[in-house]
């Protein structure tokens, strides 16, 4: 299962979701990095796992629709989280530590 379909499993659970993808630079690169909550834990992906463009997309969990989104419609990544659940706190996601994290959220 990839990760995306991992990230929308999550949504499903909380019935609502918010994925950002952006630009990044290095010294001699452009790529693509994405992150996304289920309002409860915040992934930021290391690998492209959704496939769209640069933006902001929000999932409906009444429709099941993910829908892009204006930047100013869509909330700050920490002011979506409750401090107590460690946003603040970042480690890299590999499929192993994902199920970790579910199982304490």
């Amino acid at each position: 299962m990839t990760m995306a379909k991992k990230a929308i499993s999550f949504m499903k659970k909380k019935e609502k979701g918010w994925i950002k993808i952006w630009k990044s630079r290095r010294k001699n690169t452009t790529f693509e990095t994405e992150a996304w909550t289920d309002g409860a834990i915040l992934v930021m992906n290391g690998y492209r796992e959704f496939n769209f463009p640069p933006g902001h997309y929000y999932y409906d969990g009444h429709t099941g629709l993910i829908q892009p989104r204006k930047k100013s419609d869509f909330p700050d990544f920490k002011g979506v989280i409750p401090k107590s659940k460690g946003y603040h706190k970042a480690e890299i996601v590999t499929e192993y530590n994902l199920l970790k994290l579910l199982k304490k959220h």
